[in-house]
């Protein structure tokens, strides 16, 4: 009995040291964050409220750009909003991206004014407005209107390798620098006027310079596609196809030539955007998620997909087999955080569930730490507190 004891006693000893040795070497436990945010819209006085009926959309953001001097720059329907650190100015640019019917209805609706659906920037100091307003550059503290009669409906923009700015309509890809507008790219997509092929969506600029360029077609065209200059033929028709799937072309240029590629997974992804991931790859994102060129095929990517940025991360809210709304996650390490940010003042939690993920623009902000969000009824800032133990 002793010695069955003293063996009992000696086991329950090199447990307690086994667990002592075991806490001591255990990780510490992730710090818990707590997040965030402060809203901005027409009634705070942030940004700009129209006289006209479009007064219940002014607060519709279309496009953010944190500059590299610390400006963040917002695009609503109504005007462009600008913040410096202390205040907000904001003003308007006259309706110009349209057909003369459609500006003199908005005039009469007192709508003849608007801002800007993109905004990029170019050298320092030069950032880039387009939309319905045209096209504005702002330099040494002055907007200039940039006017061009050949630019259609401005789909995107993004400044080239050599400062140029590139300007991507439904049918063509010009550029503009130097004073002088050139027509890059004029891919002949669909029957002339034909409705179910869409044309050109999408452009995005690598690392590298290169320029990307993402449509949506329909057909399957021959390989090597057609081309005569800036001319490419991408589409052969919906009696060729057979009634086929749609198929999405993605152009390439590298600062001397083209190239053309056929849709990433297969030929039914309808459209295809190219964009940077948080890797700062050139990846094209589709309806079936996101896919990156590895020789002469598409690599699928894993994940939602969305906008990937160094810090935060905005993508589709998955609830079982049917996405809903969108979700903003932060990246600490290893980890994703899903950031649910209560109000600074009122403790009101701002809740994504509802959002429309393709109608949220975002832009993250390293020199305030934070996170700037875009939706159809204002801007949010956004940022992490470190919550105490």
């Amino acid at each position: 009995m002793h010695i069955q004891g003293f063996c009992l006693a000696l086991i329950g000893l090199a447990l307690m040291a086994g667990s002592v040795c075991f806490s001591a070497t255990q990780s510490p436990a992730p710090p818990v964050y707590r997040f965030e945010y402060e809203s901005h819209t027409t009634q705070s006085g942030a940004l700009y409220r129209s006289s006209g009926f479009a007064t219940n959309n002014d607060d519709n953001v279309d496009a953010v750009l944190v500059g590299s001097g610390g400006r963040v720059w917002v695009g609503t329907v109504a005007g462009l909003a600008v913040y410096d650190g202390r205040r907000w100015d904001s003003r308007t640019f006259p309706v110009v991206g349209v057909s003369p019917t459609v500006r003199k209805a908005l005039g009469l609706l007192q709508m003849s004014h608007s801002g800007p659906n993109h905004i990029v920037e170019g050298p320092p100091g030069t950032v880039w407005l387009a939309g319905t307003c045209g096209i504005w550059r702002y330099r040494d503290g002055r907007y200039e209107a940039i006017t061009s009669d050949s630019v259609g409906r401005i789909l995107g923009v993004a400044v080239g390798r050599e400062g140029e700015l590139w300007v991507l309509s439904k049918e063509k890809v010009q550029t503009y620098g130097d004073g002088t507008w050139r027509t890059r790219l004029c891919p002949y997509i669909g029957r002339p006027k034909s409705i179910e092929a869409p044309g050109l969506v999408g452009i995005g600029i690598g690392t590298n310079g290169n320029v990307w360029i993402g449509g949506t077609v329909y057909g399957e065209p021959a390989q090597p596609w057609e081309h005569e200059g800036p001319v490419w033929v991408v589409d052969q028709g919906r009696e060729q196809r057979n009634g086929g799937p749609p198929m999405a072309p993605v152009f390439e240029f590298d600062g001397k030539a083209w190239r053309a590629f056929g849709a990433p997974h297969g030929l039914d992804v309808k459209w295809a955007v190219p964009e940077l991931d948080e890797q700062s790859r050139m990846t094209v994102r589709t309806p079936r998620g996101r896919f990156i060129r590895e020789g002469d095929s598409w690599k699928a990517l894993k994940g939602v997909g969305g906008f990937a940025g160094k810090r935060w991360v905005l993508q589709g809210r998955k609830r079982g087999l049917i996405k809903r709304g969108a979700e903003l996650l932060y990246r600490d390490g290893e980890r994703l955080l899903e950031v649910r940010p209560a109000d600074a003042r009122t403790g009101a939690v701002l809740d994504l569930g509802a959002e429309s993920l393709p109608l949220l623009v975002i832009a993250e902000d390293p020199t305030r730490e934070c996170v700037w969000l875009g939706t159809s009824h204002g801007l949010y800032r956004i940022w992490r507190e470190k919550a105490q133990p």
